[in-house]
């Protein structure tokens, strides 16, 4: 079962994650500035916390995951991390397919 659930989870993730380069955002946060928990054990970000697809994640995480182990894992906090809109082809360019990634570097400090 956690198998199966854990390639599922991880089509759905696909799924979320998905984000085009270049294209502004729809939300006052962002484009991938939302955070799902994965069975990894560290939360990833995705596109839009309200798309179909992120809640469609979430709803495969909270009727299975539970029932699977987690990895526990030390995890720098979401709002530590910059995020990105990354290509997934080596021929990127706006208006093509890309993925939310976690992007080196920390995100800049609100408190000054």
């Amino acid at each position: 079962m956690c198998a199966e659930l854990a390639g599922e989870l991880a089509t759905e993730l696909a799924a979320a994650q998905a984000c085009t380069l270049g294209e502004p955002s729809t939300t006052a946060a962002g484009v991938c500035d939302a955070w799902v928990p994965v069975v990894s054990g560290c939360e990833q970000p995705v596109a839009e916390a309200g798309s179909a697809a992120t809640k469609k994640y979430l709803q495969t995480w909270d009727d299975d995951a539970a029932h699977c182990p987690i990895e526990v894992l030390p995890c720098v906090a979401p709002q530590d991390q910059r995020t990105t809109c990354s290509p997934t082809t080596a021929a990127a360019s706006d208006g093509l397919p890309g993925r939310c990634a976690i992007a080196g570097g920390a995100a800049p400090s609100s408190a000054e």
